[in-house]
């Protein structure tokens, strides 16, 4: 895909795209899958209204999505999915993304964005280091069998 980066374009999503962002959120789950880990974000079981979706494309086609939320009331908030289609990828769309997801946040008040990006997902991990963001904490864990009753 050849494109100028003047093509690429981020807005809010319109209604009728529910569908495709569902499907953008649903890609990013599984392609994190791929990986160690699990996808996290301390927003993951907040139902927050402080939340900024975008999507972006070239020309007039949506091929990527980002959408972002609050933690709590503090100025803090997480990336809770990104995504770019495969055939969408090396043209700056994720770029695009990252740099106005990042205004509507501070337009929003905010004071801090995060992410997560497993291990062994370098693009995600390049995407954020390149947009400022920095590992600040690593988080490790496994499963725990129950102990029988004694």
């Amino acid at each position: 895909m050849n494109s100028s980066a003047d093509a690429i374009f981020v807005r809010r999503p319109t209604s009728g795209e529910e569908e495709l962002l569902a499907a953008h959120r649903s890609a990013a789950l599984e392609e994190s899958g791929r990986y160690r880990g699990e996808p996290w974000s301390p927003t993951d079981d907040l139902a927050s209204d402080a939340t900024v979706v975008l999507v972006a494309g070239v020309g007039v086609t949506v091929m990527a999505s980002v959408e972002a939320a609050q933690q709590g009331r503090s100025g803090r908030w997480w990336i809770r999915h990104v995504h770019v289609e495969e055939r969408a990828r090396e043209v700056g769309l994720g770029d695009a993304m990252m740099l106005a997801v990042t205004s509507e946040v501070a337009r929003c008040g905010g004071t801090w964005i995060g992410a997560s990006a497993q291990p062994g997902d370098r693009s995600l991990k390049n995407l954020y280091e390149r947009h400022g963001l920095v590992a600040r904490t690593i988080l490790v864990g496994r499963a725990v069998e129950p102990r029988p009753a004694e």
